[in-house]
């Protein structure tokens, strides 16, 4: 957390960040929070031009939904 608020501040970092956050709440049970935090992943890594890390969330999400 501390890298993506002081030191990158890249969008693309703030989208990692949330994915990170959207696997500690699946473990964690809060499949609602989950979903909310891949969702601005994915949203996140596509306004960053990253299509491999946006299927990579598109998937996370899709295993929520299963």
């Amino acid at each position: 957390e501390w890298l993506a608020d002081v030191v990158m501040q890249l969008p693309a970092w703030y989208a990692a960040l949330d994915e990170v956050r959207g696997h500690r709440c699946e473990v964690e049970g809060d499949l609602l929070a989950a979903r909310a935090y891949f969702g601005e992943a994915l949203r996140g890594f596509r306004e960053a031009g990253q299509p491999r890390d946006v299927a990579r969330c598109e998937a996370n999400l899709a295993s929520l939904e299963s």
